[in-house]
């Protein structure tokens, strides 16, 4: 009989743990798509006030300048190649001038899935900037070879930029 009680005990402790274990696997992080995007204009921000841009120069519609960012609506001509039906929000700031590499992309994917295809696109961005730099200046050539690459929950970021990881802990919240 008590080894019964035993065997009962042990299934439903089992059970218990199996329960516990489903219920803390899979579990993203959830961020504030606005909350990041508005972290990375005020790191941008800051950098460009300490290299010399007075209050004049940020105006509401150009927040970044020298810099252009783009959202949704021009998913089809960003940096990466994403399926839009797989995409909740994006955010890409990209230096105006050809002689930056500057690059930040912010994607909040649907899900898992395809938050997943998004850091694979981000992997073949990458290649195709250090191609691009390598051969055309150095300096920024070592700028996106120390480009970050990485999630929060399903928001993935891609960041080459001169103190990437200042843009990073922002995206991070530290």
């Amino acid at each position: 009989m008590e080894e019964i009680n035993m065997k009962k005990l042990m299934t439903a402790l089992l059970c218990l743990c199996t329960l516990a274990l489903c219920a803390c696997g899979g579990a993203t992080q959830d961020v504030d798509f606005a909350s990041v995007k508005q972290a990375v204009i005020d790191v941008m921000e800051a950098d460009l006030r300490e290299g010399g841009f007075g209050d004049d120069a940020f105006t509401e519609e150009a927040p970044l300048p020298g810099y252009m960012i783009m959202g949704m609506e021009s998913v089809e001509y960003l940096p990466v190649v994403l399926d839009a039906d797989q995409v909740k929000d994006v955010a890409v700031f990209m230096a105006m001038i050809n002689v930056r590499s500057d690059l930040i992309m912010l994607v909040e994917a649907k899900d898992e899935a395809a938050a997943k295809a998004v850091e694979a696109a981000y992997g073949d961005t990458k290649a195709q900037q250090e191609q691009v730099w390598g051969t055309y200046l150095p300096d920024q050539y070592e700028k996106v070879k120390n480009t970050k690459i990485g999630r929060v929950g399903n928001l993935v970021y891609y960041v080459t930029y001169d103190d990437a990881a200042a843009v990073e802990n922002a995206i991070l919240g530290k």
